[in-house]
């Protein structure tokens, strides 16, 4: 169920002070083979270049640095010098790569970072590239870029395009295929900051992740250019990611366009919870005990970031009170104790059930408004019973007393959750209810 890039390479592989070994990837793994040699080399190694049997220059960043191996130290008797020491690598060393680069030229910066893949053809369509009369259609040779919105990204201004344009391939003398074709493109100012490309292309995945609602998309490399034609391509591996799934997608950039920039922005803020997200389509309506649980962390997350502290008036007064016996606690002491007191005083906050703020965030309260009427076709009108049940399954998941038995409730309940999460982050961005609604209603299950 692993999404692994298929490629294998092997060849020879450079170390940082210039030796050369013989390398193999396969399966999102590298092994360097080093033999009984012992091969100085830096202490800690994060990446290393490598060139395969056709010429294909590489290079491999390892999720772990490379760690080597220290030599015993070097006393040289009858000097002052201290003693001196070495580190190396021996034998076959197997590392996990997180991604790597082809065509890499250690020389070159960038100023453009392209994404293509299938989730991004059917939410922009491409659709406008040709047109069709009299049975017949009509092809623009000419690619359109259209800029969306601009952003800053560590500390750099990025552009943000999409680029349509055609592709035509002939598998034969006799047929030729034509295909219209969708590109999302990054322009900033020249730089080669691998971590940079990286961050843009973590935030790129999610995003799109959370408009699909699921994590398995497509999406698994980038191509790096400027104005020469020498792009290099970055390939990401996720060990986790489920396989890519070929089915029909939903048009959506007309339900998120409104306020496409500031949903891109929460996750520039990184205020979002990826793992609340399904793994894949086909485990929308399966649920682990793991699943639940991210999708219950990322609701209280979601609350606590985005919406106002709610609390039952009795809490409220219990809370105050308290307060009050510690402030004369506070007026009585002195010293570190007296500090101590200060730092507990700020941390006495009243707080309700996962259950009750379920409740309050459905129907609605001082400073949020319901979404009852966004939701109701789904869940009804009165939600408590699955607001209760989700708040005893949580506690289930949290601490394993094994108290309660889940049931067909439990999954209605995990999506009413679900559906609140996304109504949260939605709203957030900007979006009206009616925009909520059709975009719940075009990517969440209905199934309960």
């Amino acid at each position: 169920m692993n999404a692994l890039p298929n490629e294998i390479f092997y060849g020879f592989a450079w170390l940082p002070n210039g030796a050369q070994i013989p390398f193999h990837f396969e399966n999102g793994f590298i092994t360097l083979f080093c033999g009984l040699r012992m091969i100085p080399s830096e202490r800690s190694i994060s990446c290393i270049e490598a060139q395969d049997r056709e010429g294909k220059s590489l290079l491999f960043h390892f999720s772990i640095p490379l760690q080597t191996e220290p030599t015993i130290p070097t006393i040289v008797v009858g000097k002052s010098e201290p003693p001196t020491s070495q580190t190396f690598l021996s034998g076959n060393i197997t590392c996990l790569v997180d991604y790597y680069v082809m065509d890499y030229d250690s020389g070159v910066s960038f100023t453009h970072m392209g994404f293509s893949f299938a989730e991004l053809d059917s939410f922009y369509p491409s659709t406008r590239m040709y047109k069709r009369s009299c049975k017949k259609y009509k092809f623009s040779r000419k690619a359109e870029r259209n800029e969306l919105f601009s952003f800053e990204c560590s500390d750099r201004e990025v552009s943000l395009f999409v680029d349509t344009f055609v592709v035509c391939s002939s598998r034969s003398l006799s047929k030729c295929i034509v295909e219209t074709k969708t590109r999302l493109v990054l322009k900033f100012t020249e730089t080669n900051d691998f971590g940079f490309f990286m961050g843009l292309y973590t935030i790129v995945h999610n995003f799109f992740s959370f408009i699909y609602n699921r994590r398995n998309i497509s999406l698994c490399s980038a191509t790096l250019s400027d104005s020469r034609p020498s792009p290099q391509t970055i390939v990401v591996i996720d060990k986790y990611k489920h396989e890519s799934e070929e089915k029909t997608i939903l048009p959506l950039f007309g339900a998120f366009s409104s306020h496409l920039k500031e949903l891109f922005q929460l996750f520039l803020d990184d205020k979002y919870d990826i793992f609340s997200i399904h793994p894949s389509s086909s485990l929308r309506n399966y649920f682990d005990l793991g699943h639940c649980l991210s999708i219950m962390s990322a609701f209280e997350y979601y609350h606590r970031t985005f919406l106002p502290a709610i609390s039952s008036p009795s809490t409220v007064t219990f809370y105050e009170d308290m307060k009050k016996l510690v402030q004369n606690y506070i007026d009585e002491s002195s010293g570190r104790i007296k500090t101590k007191a200060k730092e507990f005083h700020k941390s006495i906050r009243p707080e309700i059930s996962l259950g009750q703020r379920i409740t309050k965030v459905y129907n609605g309260y001082e400073g949020w408004k319901s979404v009852k009427t966004i939701l109701s076709g789904w869940f009804g009108e009165d939600v408590s019973g699955l607001a209760d049940i989700a708040n005893e399954w949580r506690n289930e998941l949290a601490h394993g007393k094994r108290e309660f038995e889940p049931n067909k409730n439990v999954i209605t309940a995990t999506r009413l959750v679900e559906h609140l999460n996304y109504c949260m982050v939605l709203r957030e961005a900007g979006y009206t209810d009616d925009e909520i609604e059709l975009i719940i209603e075009n990517i969440l299950s209905r199934n309960m």
